[in-house]
């Protein structure tokens, strides 16, 4: 019996068994900011955001000196021409207002499709990456509490992604 169980003992040693799955995880917020294209889009929705708010900002000075002089009337003018001018200027600031608000929202869906369009092209790269280092499962690092600096491969993941996202149509 004890022979039976030696040679049951050493067969099953010798037979390979793959029993490790590589997990591993990665920092996509990290890629989206840090990566070359994710800093050529941000320098541009940040260039087309700073040349709108300066007009707005500019806008916005008009209709306040627009309002300061109205009231300077308001006494000089009868009260049937002041509450028409008080009209026409409160649909020069909400037509104002309606403007920023589009712009803004216009905005974030132009950030969120380019998001979505590097993330796709992430996702291309990742996936030749799981393939060729052979990764069983990538977690978000946001949702890893704690694990070993050598399992995150977002710098490998940031490497790759700035050799090949290279052009970008806006």
């Amino acid at each position: 019996m004890k022979k039976l169980l030696i040679i049951f003992f050493v067969f099953f040693n010798f037979i390979p068994c793959k029993a490790e799955n590589l997990i591993v995880y990665l920092d996509i917020d990290y890629i989206l900011m840090n990566s070359n294209i994710g800093i050529s889009i941000n320098k541009y929705i940040s260039s087309i955001e700073t040349q709108k708010k300066k007009e707005f900002e500019t806008n916005e000075k008009k209709l306040l000196d627009e309002e300061q002089k109205l009231l300077s009337k308001k006494k000089l003018i009868n009260e049937e021409n002041f509450n028409n001018e008080v009209t026409k200027l409160s649909k020069k600031v909400s037509d104002h207002n309606i403007v920023k608000k589009n712009f803004y929202n216009d905005l974030n869906k132009k950030k969120k499709d380019y998001t979505k369009k590097v993330l796709k092209e992430l996702n291309i790269i990742i996936s030749e990456y799981v393939k060729e280092k052979d990764i069983s499962f990538v977690l978000p690092k946001k949702n890893v509490i704690v694990a070993k600096k050598n399992l995150d491969i977002t710098e490998d993941i940031l490497f790759l992604t700035n050799e090949k996202i290279i052009n970008f149509d806006y």
